[in-house]
């Protein structure tokens, strides 16, 4: 819709009609409001939002925002966190900082340019919380090269499935912690995983399977995941464990770990991997 004749809508709306909320929503059902903006900075952001409800306050029924950055396409720490009037954000951004929808509405959003989830420095324990407690349900990010910083969809209780398939590495620990709807996980070109308490708490996971992961750094990995019976190591060469600390701890129901048939043995006798020993099994066995 233009929106010049959007605006005509909305004001012949607000001069003449007093709509139900259940109406509006009828209405402008596949509308959305769109921001052209130079640099994805939260105070323009915001700004923006908060000029278009005062003009015309029924856009606060409108949930759904197409953000379009000319320039900086990086979207700034808290741009949106704690808001409560979007449910859909799409845009064009490549980059999401920390805490960009942390404690927000949302619940789907559309970046197909975006690349890199977190925050800028190095350590996995760097807090991002870039979803965190929000009730997103399903996230696909075709073009993202790399999550960083911790808590970054931790407490997202509605989440049912995650998938990054251009992702190779990973650095961010509690990454999905305590999301107990996440039955799925795609992340089919990762290579490094630095994630301690990556899955922690997710009850409803019952597999997980790494095409290529060579190594992995994540004490508590699994812990809670209390419906998780396999692990698929597909690689063609071993995937390097650090640590066997609390990597399967509370996981009640968990019946083996699949790995490439050559390597069956390597595994069962890495300084690591041996703790697991009786869980190993070749892929060839699997049903």
């Amino acid at each position: 819709m233009a929106d010049s004749v959007f605006t005509r809508k909305l004001e012949y709306i607000q001069d003449y009609v007093l709509l139900s909320t259940s109406f509006l929503n009828y209405l402008f059902q596949n509308n959305e409001i769109t921001l052209n903006i130079d640099n994805a900075n939260n105070d323009n952001i915001i700004g923006k939002l908060i000029d278009l409800y005062n003009k015309y306050p029924l856009l606060s029924k409108v949930n759904n925002l197409n953000l379009v950055t000319e320039n900086n396409t990086i979207l700034d720490s808290n741009t949106f966190s704690g808001y409560h009037f979007l449910n859909k954000v799409k845009s064009n951004v490549t980059k999401l900082k920390s805490g960009t929808f942390r404690n927000s509405s949302i619940k789907e959003v559309d970046f197909p340019n975006l690349t890199h989830i977190g925050s800028d420095k190095t350590s996995a324990n760097t807090t991002s919380y870039v979803f965190a407690n929000t009730p997103i349900e399903n996230v696909n990010f075709p073009a993202c090269i790399y999550i960083d910083g911790s808590y970054n969809f931790s407490d997202c209780r509605s989440l049912v499935s995650f998938s990054a398939n251009n992702v190779t590495r990973i650095r961010s620990n509690y990454l999905f912690k305590n999301c107990v709807l996440l039955s799925s996980v795609s992340l089919i070109n990762l290579t490094s995983l630095y994630a301690s308490n990556m899955f922690y708490g997710c009850t409803s996971l019952e597999e997980v399977s790494f095409p290529i992961l060579t190594y992995i750094s994540a004490t508590n990995m699994f812990y809670g995941c209390t419906n998780l019976k396999r692990i698929f190591l597909k690689s063609a060469t071993l995937c390097n464990l650090a640590n066997s600390t609390g990597f399967l701890t509370n996981c009640p129901n968990f019946e083996a770990i699949y790995v490439t048939d050559d390597l069956v043995n390597s595994y069962k006798t890495h300084n690591v991997w041996k703790t697991f020993a009786r869980y190993i099994q070749p892929i060839s066995s699997y049903r």
